[in-house]
């Protein structure tokens, strides 16, 4: 009699575990890492197929959007993932921190890996004892904004070309940060009084990263043609809410355009009368091409940018905001029976 042997075997579906390690800055406290969980997160919508259990076959399909949370790993008291074999589908994903300790910042970096198995368990590599994933310490960061007018545009007023001025961020104020109390820093110790940054904005608008803290903050260098605010800001960067975050102090300090302020005086040869002084009337001009905020040519040369007319002593006065530049004055209308003059004047 012939004889069947029937021989069952069994595919297990390959697992994958993560291996990370993570460190705190300035810190060997094993109890730190209590709290420290990752999750692993879909990278990509995935479908995963249904399989009916008695016939063996697929009749539909499962999705999974992507950012979902599939997994969540703690780590052991040396800051290492312990074994976690998951039986995750084939795809993109990606690791991102969930919780740390107290008093330390989360770090919201996303590390991405694509699952192949490769008919094996495998092991993704997050991070390495050498190269561990770092927590700081809860700190904060000033942020400098330095709106002000700037002139970027033109109207025209008859023959009169009148600069325009808009509220924009300003370029090169200088302002210092000092400790307003005794703090550490990068292992020095600066005291009440001591300048522990200097923003410049346009250049350099967020500090150093700085402990929790008092501090004071003020301009010593407005931008050119800009007035000096020489308030002294007080600060205190403290905790956030959540106690886990950057704290962020947003520092705003506006500065005044300039004003200019011309004269001129007016005289007649060998006459006194005041009602000649009526029909007197000069012009500003730019005696360059001068760029606005976009660096646009916006006031051409020998524009006229403003009237000056004269008052019965003689004087003429003008206040006005006008950009950065080179510029003269010439006369334009004069007393009957005087000739108008055709001498200019620079500034």
């Amino acid at each position: 009699k012939e004889q069947t042997n029937i021989a069952q075997l069994m595919n297990t579906h390959a697992s994958v575990s993560i291996d990370l390690y993570k460190k705190f800055t300035n810190s060997e406290d094993a109890a730190l890492f209590n709290k420290v969980k990752f999750g692993v997160f879909t990278a990509e919508e995935m479908e995963i197929a249904k399989v009916d259990s008695a016939s063996n076959e697929t009749n539909d399909t499962w999705t999974i959007p992507a950012n979902t949370l599939v997994s969540v790993l703690n780590v052991d008291e040396n800051g290492h993932s312990m074994v976690n074999s998951e039986k995750l589908p084939l795809g993109e994903y990606f690791v991102k921190e969930l919780d740390t300790a107290d008093g330390y910042v989360i770090d919201n970096q996303k590390h991405f890996f694509k699952l192949e198995y490769a008919n094996k368990d495998v092991t993704v590599t997050i991070s390495t004892q050498d190269q561990p994933l770092w927590n700081e310490p809860v700190y904060g960061e000033i942020e400098l904004h330095k709106p002000g007018d700037m002139f970027n545009n033109v109207e025209h007023d008859l023959s009169i070309v009148k600069p325009v001025y808009q509220e924009d961020e300003l370029q090169g104020a200088v302002v210092e940060i000092k400790a307003a109390e005794t703090m550490v820093i990068d292992n020095h110790t600066y005291h009440a009084g001591d300048v522990v940054d200097t923003l410049i904005s346009g250049k350099k608008n967020k500090s150093m990263k700085l402990p929790l803290g008092k501090y004071t903050a003020q301009e010593i260098s407005a931008p050119i043609g800009y007035n000096l605010d020489s308030t002294l800001y007080q600060i205190e960067l403290s905790a956030e809410a959540d106690a886990k975050v950057i704290t962020h102090y947003e520092l705003k300090l506006y500065n005044q355009k300039k004003d200019i302020e011309l004269q001129l005086y007016k005289a007649f040869f060998q006459k006194e009368d005041a009602t000649l002084y009526k029909d007197v009337l000069f012009g500003v001009y730019a005696e360059e091409k001068i760029l606005g905020n976009k660096n646009e040519a916006v006031l051409e040369k020998d524009d006229l940018v403003a009237l000056m007319f004269v008052d019965e002593s003689g004087k003429a006065a003008l206040k006005s905001k006008l950009p950065t530049g080179k510029y003269y004055v010439k006369e334009l209308k004069t007393a009957a029976g005087y000739q108008v003059s055709d001498k200019t004047y620079h500034f």
